[in-house]
């Protein structure tokens, strides 16, 4: 089965998987395709449609707004798995997934190694890859000149269930999500990752340099 074009929707637990040509309405509304029993939650509070190959949630002018990372938002593209909030950046929350093969023809291939590059440069996934790696070693696909950095520091990886995840590699000062040292654990869109004394924003399945 190509999974191409499909999202899925997890609240609450519960993970609801659409199709392209679905018009999902999102809402407090007993009839609502993705019912979100929410006081906070307008009754119809935002709706998700493809349009143009990409995911968009677009606010429905509801009473209380959509928030993603704390920010009230309108319209969102959905091009790597983030996390919405309705009602209130508190929450209920809504984790948009959309499917690998999507992602996939949306990003960017990498340079060519006989391309020059520059120190911490933003890369992106090969569309054929699972993995980002980020270190010291001019073999990884984020190279960080760091001496604080081991030579091969951390990974950015797809799990089975098309979702995104920090792996630290045993590294010897340790890699951070968001300011809290980790080990092994999901990153969404935005998120912030720091090796050494280099920080970066994880976005549309690229590491964003933020120093």
């Amino acid at each position: 089965m190509n999974d191409a074009g499909l999202i899925r929707v997890t609240h609450d637990g519960t993970t609801v998987t659409f199709r392209p040509d679905e018009i999902v309405t999102i809402g407090r509304h007993p009839d609502a395709a993705l019912h979100v029993a929410s006081r906070r939650v307008s009754r119809r509070h935002a709706v998700l449609a493809f349009e143009d190959d990409i995911w968009i949630l677009e606010d429905k002018d509801s009473a209380n707004g959509t928030f993603l990372n704390g920010a009230r938002v309108t319209r969102v593209e959905i091009r790597a798995p983030m996390q919405i909030a309705l009602g209130d950046p508190t929450g209920p929350f809504l984790t948009l997934t959309p499917a690998l093969p999507y992602l996939s023809e949306k990003t960017t291939a990498l340079p060519r190694a006989s391309e020059p590059e520059a120190t911490g440069a933003t890369r992106s996934l090969r569309k054929s890859a699972q993995v980002i790696t980020i270190g010291r070693a001019p073999d990884n696909d984020v190279v960080v000149e760091d001496p604080a950095v081991s030579w091969h520091h951390a990974e950015i990886r797809v799990t089975p269930n098309n979702e995104y995840e920090l792996v630290d590699l045993s590294s010897h000062n340790g890699t951070y999500l968001n300011g809290q040292r980790v080990t092994r654990t999901p990153i969404l869109e935005l998120d912030r990752v720091a090796v050494g004394d280099h920080n970066f924003r994880f976005s549309e399945w690229r590491l964003e340099p933020l120093d």
